[in-house]
């Protein structure tokens, strides 16, 4: 079981990419969710990568492109 977060990639006009990475603990997820989330302007940027935590999986979803 692992504690697993979502990070989506986006480029106006080009798409984007969506990926999992997985951690050993809750506390680590949530951690890493805020920092990549920190600078997020309140307006959709050009270029953003944004982090959502999805909680605890058996099994990591594979990533795609957008």
């Amino acid at each position: 079981m692992k504690y697993v977060v979502q990070f989506t990639e986006s480029e106006s006009g080009w798409g984007g990419e969506v990926w999992f990475n997985t951690y050993d603990s809750e506390e680590e997820a949530l951690k890493e969710v805020k920092e990549c989330n920190k600078d997020l302007p309140a307006m959709t940027p050009d270029y953003y990568i944004i982090a959502k935590y999805l909680g605890v999986m058996e099994t990591v979803p594979k990533g795609y492109k957008i």
